[in-house]
C-alpha cells in the first residue's frame, strides 16, 4: 500500500514510515492492524504473536522490534498526532468512573483481537478520518475529533468486555518463550506486569488527585518513593514525556475541559485549578494555547 500523508495522520503499512531521519518515532500514536498472516515483534521488552484481525494500540514513540513475519503477512498503520491522541483520549476517559482501571488494562495488555463488528467499523472510521484531515473548517475539526472519540469508545467498550471476564481474557506472558493457550487453541498474549508499569500507574493517580495544587515532580517522586530521576526516566519510557510535561499537560486538559463544558467564570475556574489569582491563570494559558480563556471559551463554543 502507498503511504497516505495528511496534515496529522499517516496510513501506511510500514512502521518505517513512523520514523524521522534519525530513525526516532515522529511522536505519532498508531493502531497497528495485522489483516493476513502473521507477524512475531517484541514491544514494551515483551514478545507478541499478531495474527489477522489482532490489533495494537500504541502510545506515541513506542515502536516494536520485528523479529519475524510469515510470507503472506499484511498489515495497515494508521498514526495519528500524539497530542491530538491525548486530546481525544483524554475527552474520553474523563467521563469513565474507573478510567484508570482501563487504562491500567491497557497498559498490560495492549494488543486486543477484533470481533468481525470491530473490523468493518475501524475499516469505516480509518477511510472517514482523512476526508476531514487536511480541513481546517471549525465545524470539519469538530467532525474529525468525534469520529476519533469513536474509535477509542469503541476500543474502550472491548477493554470493558475483556475486564469484565466477558471475552477470553489474555494471561501473562513470560516473554518469547511462552506459549500459554485460550479456549480456542490461540496463543494468548500479555505483558509481564513490571515495576516501572506500576509506578507509572500510581503516578498517573496522583496526578489526576493533586494536579491543581501540586505542580512539582519532586512532590510526586517523594510520594511514590523514588527520586525524581527515575520517576522522569519512568515517563519517559512508558510515554516517551517528562513527567514536568504530563503534570503542564494535564493542567492545560482540565482547564480546558471546564472552559468547554462548564459555565464556570474564569475566576473559578482559576480557582479550581489552583492559581492564586485570575490574572495568574490568564497569563498561563494565554502562555500556552495563545489564547485568553475567554477566547478559547469564545473558539469551542
Amino acid at each position: 500500500m502507498e503511504i497516505k500523508r495528511f496534515k496529522d495522520i499517516v496510513v501506511t503499512n510500514d512502521l518505517a514510515d513512523l520514523l524521522d531521519e534519525q530513525g526516532k518515532a515522529h511522536g505519532r500514536a498508531y493502531m497497528w492492524q495485522c489483516t493476513r498472516g502473521q507477524i512475531r515483534f517484541e514491544y514494551a521488552g515483551v514478545v507478541y504473536t499478531m495474527r489477522r484481525e489482532d490489533l495494537l494500540f500504541s502510545p506515541a514513540n513506542r515502536l516494536p522490534k520485528i523479529l519475524k513475519q510469515s510470507r503472506g503477512y499484511r498489515g495497515i498503520i494508521f498514526a495519528l498526532d500524539g497530542k491530538k491522541t491525548e486530546d481525544i483520549l483524554y475527552a474520553c476517559l474523563r467521563e469513565e468512573p474507573d478510567w484508570i482501571d482501563k487504562l491500567h488494562f491497557v497498559l498490560r495488555h495492549p494488543m486486543i483481537h477484533l470481533s468481525p463488528r470491530q473490523v468493518k467499523l475501524i475499516d469505516a472510521y480509518r477511510q472517514l478520518v482523512p476526508l476531514y484531515a487536511d480541513e481546517t473548517g471549525r465545524y470539519n475539526r469538530k467532525v474529525a475529533f468525534l469520529q476519533g472519540q469513536s474509535i477509542i469508545y469503541e476500543l474502550l467498550s472491548l477493554v470493558e468486555a475483556e475486564m469484565n471476564g466477558e471475552h477470553l481474557t489474555p494471561t501473562l506472558s513470560q516473554g518469547e518463550g511462552a506459549s500459554p493457550l485460550g479456549r480456542d487453541g490461540r496463543e494468548v498474549y500479555g505483558q509481564t506486569t513490571s515495576r516501572k508499569n506500576e509506578i507509572y500507574v500510581a503516578f498517573l493517580q496522583l496526578l489526576e488527585a493533586q494536579h491543581a495544587t501540586q505542580r512539582h515532580v519532586s512532590w510526586y517522586a517523594e510520594q511514590l518513593r523514588i527520586s525524581p530521576a527515575y520517576l522522569n526516566q519512568v515517563c519517559r519510557t512508558m510515554l516517551g514525556k517528562s513527567p514536568q510535561t504530563m503534570i503542564q499537560n494535564t493542567l492545560l486538559k482540565e482547564s480546558k475541559q471546564l472552559l468547554r463544558t462548564t459555565e464556570l467564570n474564569i475566576k473559578q475556574i482559576a480557582h479550581q485549578m489552583g492559581f492564586s489569582t485570575e490574572a495568574a491563570f490568564c497569563k498561563y494559558f494565554r502562555k500556552q494555547t495563545g489564547l485568553t480563556p475567554s477566547q478559547f471559551r469564545e473558539k469551542e463554543m
